[in-house]
């Protein structure tokens, strides 16, 4: 694949993942234990989904390359997709969390 190609796809797969995420906090659903830790720290501190989820993932970078400079071994899997990933997914959460969807009421 080109480059075009590439950042197309991480572009498309990261707002799919974006949006999931979304939609399995507002159904309640079982979320992955990453997902799910977040949320509670979310919960925790009374802050925004998205915010937590930009923060948590920025430290999870920060603390891979602090670690990988302690033990003196070279940075991998660190990839300027994974940076992108860390700041864009958090974006489109925000997005979503102020964009008002229609909801209904349970019938029970």
């Amino acid at each position: 694949m080109n480059f075009y190609t590439q950042i197309l796809v991480l572009l498309i797969g990261n707002t799919c993942c974006a949006i999931g995420v979304y939609f399995m906090i507002k159904g309640n659903l079982i979320m992955t234990p990453v997902d799910g830790l977040v949320l509670s720290i979310s919960e925790v501190f009374h802050r925004p989904y998205s915010l937590c989820k930009n923060i948590f993932d920025i430290s999870m970078i920060l603390a891979t390359i602090i670690i990988c400079l302690i033990c003196h071994s070279s940075i991998y899997g660190v990839g300027i997709g994974t940076v992108f990933s860390a700041f864009y997914i958090g974006r489109v959460i925000s997005v979503l969390e102020n964009f008002k969807f229609k909801t209904y009421k349970k019938c029970y």
